[in-house]
């Protein structure tokens, strides 16, 4: 894989990391401030466990971009 692809990966897995993380923890925020968050706790579960497999899947892609070709 050349340079300009592993850019490509790393720039995507932090965009992604920005896109889904920065809403996720807002979000978590607002909610505990209204001390709401009881009402819908499935779907709150749903989404938070969305939201970790896309953070892993980020890591992973810049885990790949910035590993070393052997």
């Amino acid at each position: 894989m050349g340079d300009g692809g592993r850019m490509i990966l790393i720039a995507f897995g932090v965009a992604l990391l920005v896109v889904v993380l920065g809403p996720l923890l807002l979000m978590g925020g607002m909610m505990g401030m209204m001390g709401g968050g009881q009402c819908c706790g499935g779907m709150a579960w749903a989404g938070a466990a969305f939201g970790l497999l896309i953070a892993l899947g980020a890591i992973g892609l810049i885990i790949v971009g910035l590993r070393r070709p052997s």
